[in-house]
């Protein structure tokens, strides 16, 4: 998500925060901060999840506490 902070643009926030969301919409997969009037993009890491895990090994009975 795109956060701008503007302190002297009170009257005009409402156009910030459009066009925020709509940066934080076309980027996909990342996400971008304006700092210092300069945009900083960041990748999100992808992930794999797996249900059930592909190797699973059922606990022993002495594994048990």
């Amino acid at each position: 998500m795109t956060s701008v902070v503007r302190p002297a643009a009170i009257a005009s926030s409402s156009r910030w925060i459009t066009r925020s969301v709509l940066l934080s919409r076309a980027e996909v997969a990342s996400s971008k901060t304006r700092i210092d009037g300069r945009f900083s993009s960041v990748r999100a890491i992808a992930t794999r999840c797996f249900s059930p895990p592909e190797s699973f090994r059922p606990r022993s009975p002495t594994m048990v506490s």
